[in-house]
């Protein structure tokens, strides 16, 4: 072998000998970069990065999981998959420049938290970075634009501020970008250039404003643009239609915009697909261009005021296989024509003023999934042909005015989950066959004509929940009713059961609440046969004829948690067992009965009791000392925990009419009114109402140590002695009520320190002195809350006292006036208003734990009561 070819391959030796050191060490260095992450990390870095071990010196992170080389063996990482993969922690401890050869970063769905670091720039061939579904915080570094590979950008669903960088337009082969659900604001507009690559556009739920838009129509590339929930206002830009020839999927609800639609989406035609423009206040009706739109998909114009008719040319729109329409003030018939839209799986039609019967052809919607036409003026009977929509899983056609009955080919709906009838005129019987529809979960008819017996074919149905049959005149059940082990809660209230209570009820294995108030019957029936069902949680009797002493069959109901028998016509002592034998009760009422002798004290070993009413019976005696250690009124916030919550989940429903149709509660006497308090609502509420009997004697001292009690009311008894000086300590009391009863001396000054105080009854008393005074007090300017007490002076009364002076505020009233009153009460509560925004659990854990804020909510409760007053009229449960 010559020299000259000797050195070539001594040569090319020592090139591959020296690149495999390289990548060794490349290795060891990318190897070393994760390790010192993952000891960033600790305990919080969960099980995947765990999994990582460098502890042995061969070892190559390229076979860690989620990590990916270029080679299997030595490679450099070009990929990083760690979504969902449980990290807590923050991204400061992760050197990026160690990694130069990464393409694809996915760290998305974690508990990350903490800035993006900058030093992410350090990636010079990163094409795709997911930090969505995290907690990340601060603002987005503008030295991403270093990233000029980069293809997807995901940050959605973090708590990123500020105005998105202007750098951002820099990245000039970007096609995808979700900033969405954060707290973003407008890039400088000076500065940002149009994206010429970028195709996908999601920033939902920020705070951008329609100068941004503006910004966005530069980008002529888009097909995907997601606005909705921003501060957009005005009108729509006509030169989107445009100047986005290619858009396919447009989102701008849950804005502020008004005006027209811009007649320039016409240009859109051929290649828009889905245009969601709901929640805003858009005029001028259904746009007639929408008709030649022939690839639309997916229409959304709900909660507009657009007016005028559901245009007959919608059926022309072939491939068109969602439409939301609800609340937009439409106010015609439902067109023929929907018919040729074969291809509808939903349909939305509710709140407008539609009239007319539901027409026939409708049945050619085969593939129909949803069908809502609630609350508006169709009439005539359900047809016939509603058993051809076999694909049906949700039909709410609940506040119309349909007659007739309910068709048996109803039972054809094999898919059907939901079915809402409610406040309509249907008269006649449940059909059997409504046995057949075996997915049915909830069956809502309450507010109809609907007679006879509910029929036995119901306890077939394997997933049923919920039945809500109030406001009829059923008379009973037929027996294998009594078969469900699905159904949870039966609201048959305001019926014509009479007599004895249905026995075969006790059978239902799976029930949790039932309603039978405001029926017609007379006994609870035997104790023989009746199980213990440990699921049960509560029983509302309220408003029948219920005679006799307190029914012993309660014993063998020892999980119960609301128990209301008020309204009846039950006699004897009430008995102390109830403690023993109940004692997980959070709701005792037994209100406007015959009962009589004293109040048992044992009551009050009732950990969890936080109603308890016994107004308007004849009950004497003393009230008991031992009162005041009453837990559950002792602690200053109330929520429902753990599985009580399950009680009424379903009662927490998000549809207005579903809602509507479900809410159960009970009465209580609050600013001197008889209210309704759902029982969603009573793990926020500490109510004692002893009103109304013969109770003698003082008020105890005890009493005041309840310092989460909201409403006490002692009216109408022979009460005597003085109002407790300590009454101040009552800290969360929001009513007092103890007139007409035979209280003496002067009004305590602690009562001026309740700062929640708003309704106060003091008159019918011998009470005398000043009347004191304090920053709440003062709002309480009424003089009839201290009427027929002649020794009384001062504001708000016109009798002045002795010396002359008006009424002067005492020293101390107490430390928490800067949070505000807590408002009225918690009466039919509208959760439209929380809908999709809170779960039960959390929304409620907040109101618990902020006074302000349940403040501020319960005075919105508060005003939508007159409104509920008036639709109770209606339909009520």
């Amino acid at each position: 072998m010559k020299g000259p070819q000797l050195l070539l391959i001594l040569a090319l030796l020592l090139y591959i000998i020296s690149t495999k050191t390289e990548a060794k060490a490349d290795s060891t260095t990318q190897g070393q970069a994760l390790s010192k992450w993952k000891d960033s990390l600790g305990l919080t870095a969960g099980p995947v990065i765990n999994s990582w071990s460098s502890s042995n010196s061969s070892s190559s992170p390229c076979d860690w999981s989620g990590v990916t080389c270029s080679s299997p063996a030595s490679g450099s990482i070009t990929l990083l998959d760690l979504h969902n993969a449980t990290i807590n922690g923050t991204l400061q401890g992760l050197n990026f420049s160690n990694l130069p050869a990464l393409r694809r970063l996915d760290l998305s769905d974690n508990l990350l938290h903490g800035a993006i670091p900058s030093a992410i720039s350090a990636l010079p061939n990163l094409r795709f970075l997911n930090l969505g579904n995290n907690q990340f915080s601060g603002h987005i570094p503008p030295e991403l634009d270093s990233l000029s590979k980069l293809v997807v950008l995901k940050l959605h669903n973090n708590s990123l501020i500020g105005p998105i960088p202007f750098q951002l337009s820099q990245l000039l082969k970007i096609t995808y970008i979700d900033l969405g659900a954060n707290h973003l604001e407008d890039p400088n507009r000076l500065k940002f250039h149009a994206m010429p690559s970028l195709s996908h556009l999601s920033l939902y739920s920020n705070n951008l404003s329609t100068e941004f838009l503006q910004a966005m129509l530069e980008c002529t590339n888009l097909t995907y643009l997601d606005l909705s929930q921003n501060l957009l206002s005005g009108l729509i830009p006509h030169s989107l239609g445009t100047s986005l020839p290619q858009l396919k999927h447009l989102n701008l609800s849950y804005n502020s915009l008004d005006g027209e639609i811009p007649a320039s989406f016409d240009n859109l035609s051929a290649t828009l697909q889905n245009l969601s423009l709901g929640a805003n206040n858009i005029s001028g009706g259904i746009p007639h261009f929408l008709k030649s739109v022939s690839q639309l998909q997916r229409l959304e114009l709900f909660q507009n005021p657009l007016g005028g008719p559901i245009p007959s040319f919608l059926g022309q729109l072939q491939m068109i296989e969602h439409i939301d329409l609800a609340g937009t003030q439409l106010n015609s018939t439902i067109p023929l024509e929907l018919s040729n839209c074969t291809s509808l799986t939903y349909i939305n039609l509710s709140d407008n003023q539609l009239v007319g019967g539901l027409p026939l052809s409708l049945s050619n919607l085969t593939k129909l999934q949803h069908l809502i036409i609630s609350h508006n003026n169709l009439s005539g009977p359900i047809p016939m042909e509603i058993g051809k929509l076999v694909r049906l899983l949700l039909m709410d056609a609940s506040f119309n005015k349909f007659t007739g009955s309910i068709p048996p080919t109803i039972g054809e709906l094999q898919r059907l989950q939901y079915l809402n009838l409610a406040a309509n005129n249907i008269s006649g019987r449940v059909p059997a066959e409504i046995g057949n529809m075996q997915q049915l979960i909830q069956l809502i008819v309450v507010g109809n004509q609907l007679e006879g017996t509910l029929p036995g074919t119901i306890g077939n149905l394997p997933h049923l929940q919920l039945v809500v049959a109030n406001k009829n005149k059923f008379t009973g059940i037929e027996p294998g009713f009594s078969k469900s082990r699905s159904i949870k809660y039966l609201m048959l209230a305001s019926n014509r059961f009479s007599r004895e209570f249905p026995r075969s009820l006790w059978n239902l294995v799976g029930l949790e609440y039932l309603n039978l108030s405001e029926n017609n019957l007379t006994t609870m029936g035997p104790d023989e046969h009746v199980t213990s069902n440990p699921f049960f949680k509560g029983l509302n009797l309220n408003n029948n004829d219920l005679t006799g002493e307190f029914p012993t069959i309660f014993k063998h109901c020892k999980s119960i948690v609301f128990l209301c028998l008020g309204g009846n016509k039950l006699t004897g002592e009430i008995p102390a067992w109830i403690a023993d034998q109940l004692p997980s009760l959070m709701v005792l009422q037994l209100s406007s009965n015959s009962f009589h002798g004293s109040i048992p004290s044992q009551l009050s070993q009732i950990q969890s009791l936080q109603i308890l009413d016994l107004g308007g019976n004849n009950l004497s005696g003393k009230i008991p000392q031992a009162f005041g250690s009453l837990a559950s009124m002792k602690k200053e916030n109330h929520l429902l925990s753990g599985k009580d919550n399950d009680v009424y989940n379903l009662l927490w429903n998000t549809s207005k009419t579903n809602n509507f149709a479900v809410e159960n509660g009970f009465p209580i006497k609050w600013k001197g009114k008889v209210r309704y308090i759902p029982l969603k609502s009573a793990g926020l509420l500490t109510i004692i109402d002893f009103s109304s009997n013969h109770i003698f004697g003082e008020i105890p001292e005890e009493i005041t140590n309840l310092s989460g009690l909201m409403i006490l009311n002692l009216a109408n008894n022979s009460i005597s002695g003085r109002i407790p000086g300590t009454v101040g300590n009552m800290r969360q009391l929001e009513s007092l009520d103890l007139s007409m009863n035979h209280l003496t001396d002067a009004i305590p000054h602690s009562l001026g320190s309740l700062n929640f105080l708003e309704w106060l009854n003091l008159s019918d008393n011998n009470l005398s002195g000043r009347i004191p005074t304090s920053p709440q007090l003062q709002t309480l300017d009424d003089p009839n809350i201290y009427t027929g007490n002649s020794g009384l002076c001062g504001f708000p009364l016109t009798q002045k006292c002795s010396d002359g002076s008006a009424a002067t505020p005492h020293a101390n009233y107490g430390q928490d006036d800067q949070n505000g009153k807590l408002l009225h009460t918690w009466i039919l509560l509208d959760s439209t208003l929380l809908g999709f925004i809170f779960g039960f659990g959390g929304f409620m854990g907040v109101l618990a734990l902020n006074r302000s804020w349940r403040s501020q909510y319960l005075h919105i409760v508060d005003a939508i009561v007159l409104k509920r007053e008036h639709d109770s009229q209606v339909i009520s449960v």
